[in-house]
């Protein structure tokens, strides 16, 4: 995307203007997910657990139409529903741009944190134990 065309699109007017709570509740989301599934680790978005943001979009979206306002959590279903379907959207955005299949995407990011991981491992001090 070219520097002009980025200034095209209109982010804040035509969506946090939009959405604020919402995107809000969205972010809390993230934070308290990121504790349940990646604990004492900083807050990030690990892409290789948990891809079928479908199944998982409509699991919330089945327990708010049962009149299940918030899960075990206290999170709005709602909100889950939406954090999938952004999850969603990003990994198809990122799949056109990649030219991978979502089976090839996770994938990707299981090799790129593997060497992260090793990246990481290989940095350490040796302190001599």
């Amino acid at each position: 995307m070219t520097d002009e065309q980025r200034k095209q699109i209109p982010v804040y007017s035509g969506f946090i203007a939009y959405f604020p709570r919402a995107i809000r509740e969205i972010a809390r989301v993230s934070n308290i997910s990121n504790e349940q599934h990646n604990a004492g680790e900083p807050l990030h978005w690990a892409k290789e657990k948990s891809p079928n943001e479908l199944d998982s979009m409509m699991r919330h979206l089945c327990d708010k139409a049962q009149g299940i306002e918030h899960d075990e959590l206290g999170v709005k279903h709602e909100a889950k529903v939406a954090w999938r379907a952004m999850a969603n959207l990003e990994r198809s955005l990122e799949c056109e741009e990649k030219g991978l299949t979502r089976e090839e995407l996770v994938e990707y990011y299981k090799k790129e944190k593997e060497e992260k991981t090793v990246t990481s491992a290989q940095q350490l001090p040796d302190r001599g134990f």
